[in-house]
């Protein structure tokens, strides 16, 4: 990117993670808690973003998950302002998962539905009313032993063009993807 939102010349999102993942017992629940680590590595830009209401977009949250067989429910909260956005730590993202195997068929039936919460605000103005917003995911993928997996889903999200606009790109818009992936 000639501007990666907050850094001049970013070209790398650095994630770093680790938590702890268990069971409960033979009841079928686990549980998975955590920290994720957002650093964007690079040269600060000017004022023109901090005026505004953006900083430094390294984030550091905690999260915690509950799963039962094929559900999960997780919420992650920040201990830092959210991704450049100044005066939003304490906003949390909620979320729930399904991947609901179809029989034996090796598909699997994929659905999102996340809310994002922001805390704060900037000059008077409600953070929450500018990037809080609902997306969703529907999808399918198909395994195979040999660890190869195809897929296809489709992303929205209510987010306002205000605040998720990147480059005069509404970054919010619905999209569809297809995808093929090998693990090892």
């Amino acid at each position: 990117l000639e501007d990666g939102g907050n850094y001049d010349g970013s070209s790398l999102e650095l994630d770093i993670y680790g938590g702890f993942r268990n069971s409960i017992g033979d009841t079928g629940i686990s549980y998975d808690v955590g920290l994720l680590n957002y650093v964007y590595p690079g040269s600060k830009t000017a004022a023109g973003r901090a005026a505004a209401g953006f900083t430094d977009p390294y984030t550091l949250e905690v999260y915690g998950a509950l799963s039962y067989k094929w559900l999960q429910a997780k919420v992650s909260y920040g201990l830092t302002d959210i991704f450049g956005v100044q005066n939003s730590d304490g906003s949390y993202y909620a979320e729930l998962n399904a991947n609901i195997p179809i029989g034996d068929s090796g598909i699997t039936a994929n659905l999102h539905y996340g809310y994002q919460d922001f805390k704060g605000s900037v000059d008077g103005v409600s953070n929450d009313k500018l990037y809080t917003y609902n997306d969703w995911k529907i999808g399918a993928t198909k395994s195979w032993s040999n660890g190869v997996n195809v897929g296809a889903f489709y992303t929205g999200t209510d987010a306002e063009d205000a605040g998720y606009t990147l480059l005069g790109k509404n970054i919010g818009d619905d999209t569809f993807t297809v995808f093929v992936q090998k693990t090892f």
